[in-house]
């Protein structure tokens, strides 16, 4: 009975020292950690949705185009060169047949041109004499986000009034056309498609889609007849970007601009009518950018244009839409107020805004139940490289690091049991061999001479 109770005690102490040294493993990480339950501190859903309620998206129908058109051109827009107004179908900027034309549709300003933080979405449609037609059409279309359009809304017929104007917009060339029916120098966001080669040297087939930036009209220059390669302007596409066929045989085609001032982001995605409702994104900026405003009046003016030389090609303006992204409340407490941080109100507004953005194309993504439409999608979704990403990625190393603790918890509480087991066993066999020693001990002694 005494080495059957010292065996149970041997048992509850070797179990006590076990379970405290198990304790004692697994405290460390929660040491760490802030305990089990904290290791992941994932971003609440209620915090991101915070960012969609203070940032809103609000359409802006004075800097865009829809059927009826007249409506809209009669009030806030202008029409240059040979463009017709088809009131419930579209407008012709260009037209298959006629040569060494151009035509534009450019805001004037009397409306809301003062855009910050916005997304401008244009569809349109580019084709030759038949719909499928789509060998020796040319030369382009563009679409620019200017802070000029003097020279369209002014009158400049005499020699002295376009001197004039051009001292006072810095130099720009009023009546020149070559950045595809625009002043070549024209200031601002340039998006050129080009569908005829100039240059032999272009070593890309049409279509194919240019982004430049102009800020001094005296030193940036676009070159037409070099498809770009010479060009004085700001390049933010090292390469021409290859455009689907599709884009200049008839196809409706959509063109998105997502541009945010605040925090210096902008973005390009492109949508083919036969390959889906997802937007293809084809340029994002890896650093800031800043597209200039009109020193006047703080606005910033579209405008969609197109030309042709010798080859010709119809280009259709089928509708152009412009939303802003507001913080939901008024702009004076974005600029005057604080944050419970101590910040200007007008940082947190621009952390909420890379939070909405990013949050509004993951949202889209995870609604997308087929995979291969999915990953396609995603060549669309922001991708920003400063410390917006900080704040995903500080996310999967916090991921990484709780399912490396869980691992390790695993394997310790595998050897623990593993532990246990063996030391189960140990007594098992210890209490057996005592038993043995007792019973030979009692038959000796029953044995012994008396």
């Amino acid at each position: 009975m005494i080495a059957g109770g010292k065996s149970n005690v041997l048992v509850v102490v070797l179990i006590c020292v076990l379970f405290g040294t198990f304790q004692l493993l697994m405290g460390t990480g929660e040491l760490h950690s802030g305990g089990m339950g904290s290791v992941v501190r994932p971003e609440p859903e209620n915090h991101r949705s915070n960012d969609r309620v203070r940032v809103k998206k609000v359409f802006n129908p004075d800097a865009s185009l829809s059927v009826p058109f007249l409506d809209k051109i009669n009030k806030y827009w202008h029409i240059g060169g040979t463009a017709e107004v088809r009131n419930m179908k579209s407008i012709m900027l260009t037209s298959a047949g006629q040569s060494g034309k151009h035509g534009v549709v450019l805001s004037n300003g009397i409306g809301d041109n003062t855009i910050t933080d916005f997304e401008i979405v244009v569809d349109f449609r580019i084709y030759g004499r038949e719909q499928r037609q789509s060998s020796h059409i040319g030369d382009g279309m563009a679409i620019v986000i200017t802070p000029e359009n003097g020279f369209l809304v002014r009158d400049l017929v005499s020699s002295f009034s376009r001197k004039q104007y051009e001292i006072n917009s810095g130099g720009v060339h009023a009546k020149n056309v070559d950045l595809m029916g625009l002043p070549n120098n024209l200031p601002g966001l340039a998006l050129v498609f080009d569908t005829y080669k100039n240059n032999y040297r272009t070593d890309v087939e049409i279509p194919y889609l240019d982004l430049i930036l102009n800020t001094d009209p005296q030193k940036d220059m676009y070159s037409v007849n070099t498809d770009n390669l010479e060009s004085t302007s700001k390049k933010l596409t090292p390469k021409h970007i290859k455009l689907h066929p599709s884009t200049i045989k008839g196809d409706i085609t959509k063109l998105r601009i997502i541009y945010s001032e605040t925090i210096g982001f902008l973005k390009v995605d492109i949508q083919y009518q036969k390959e889906g409702d997802y937007w293809i994104e084809l340029y994002q900026s890896n650093e800031k950018i800043y597209l200039p405003k009109n020193k006047s009046s703080g606005q910033r003016f579209i405008g969609i244009s197109a030309l042709t030389g010798d080859a010709t090609e119809n280009v259709e303006i089928l509708g152009v839409s412009t939303n802003e992204y507001h913080w939901n409340s008024n702009e004076r407490e974005i600029q005057d107020s604080t944050t419970n941080d101590n910040l200007p109100r007008s940082y947190e507004y621009a952390q909420a805004l890379k939070n909405y953005l990013l949050n509004e194309f993951g949202h889209r993504i995870a609604l997308e139940k087929d995979d291969y439409t999915r990953w396609k999608m995603k060549m669309a979704q922001p991708n920003y490289e400063n410390d917006l990403n900080d704040r995903v990625e500080n996310q999967h190393v916090n991921n990484n690091k709780h399912q490396s603790k869980s691992s390790s918890r695993y394997i310790i509480l595998l050897l623990f049991l593993v532990l246990i087991y063996i030391s189960s066993v140990y007594i098992r066999v210890t209490k057996k061999h005592l038993r043995r020693l007792k019973r030979r001990r009692a038959t000796s002694q029953t044995l012994l001479p008396t």
